[in-house]
């Protein structure tokens, strides 16, 4: 039988449990439930991608997934982290596309040359840092007409997604 009163103290634990093992400079606003992950929402997500060992120790003694993601109000502009991710690279011929998911605040990447994809992973943190999103980084396939497809249907999509998340 389920007892709501017993799983509210075991979320409240959990969330107790986060919130000690979290360096506070890294600004944590939201820990949210979406689905079977915990997600904590951060001004600062470049501290705790810094230092994945936290994570990780969390995620063993909750026995929860946890994800991180940039909190919404440090989130640049699309069109400026579309800027921001072309003048960093130094070859903007081998980037092919930028998908941006608003209810992840995620950006993918698609990458033509392995050159620029290693290039990109080595500026991880720091435009994690300068755009508020977190970067995926893919090689790119010979026809992105579909994954165009497929991004516009995510994108127009985010509010009712954000909000299934959360059910």
């Amino acid at each position: 039988m389920y007892d709501r009163v017993q799983d509210e103290e075991r979320n409240e634990n959990i969330v107790a449990a986060i919130l000690n093992n979290i360096p506070s400079e890294s600004e944590i606003t939201k820990i949210e439930y979406e689905g079977p992950f915990i997600v904590l929402y951060s001004r600062k997500p470049t501290i705790l991608l810094e230092n994945q060992e936290i994570i990780s120790k969390m995620v063993n003694s909750i026995k929860k997934r946890i994800v991180i993601r940039t909190d919404t109000s440090i989130r640049s502009s699309e069109e400026s982290v579309n800027q921001i991710i072309r003048s960093s690279c130094s070859n903007p011929n081998g980037l092919s596309e930028i998908f941006f998911d608003p209810a992840l605040g995620e950006t993918t990447v698609f990458v033509n040359d392995f050159r620029t994809l290693t290039e990109l992973n080595q500026l991880q943190i720091s435009l994690v840092e300068k755009t508020g999103w977190k970067l995926i980084y893919r090689r790119a396939p010979k026809n992105l007409k579909l994954l165009k497809s497929v991004n516009e249907i995510l994108h127009s999509s985010s509010e009712d997604r954000i909000y299934f998340y959360k059910r």
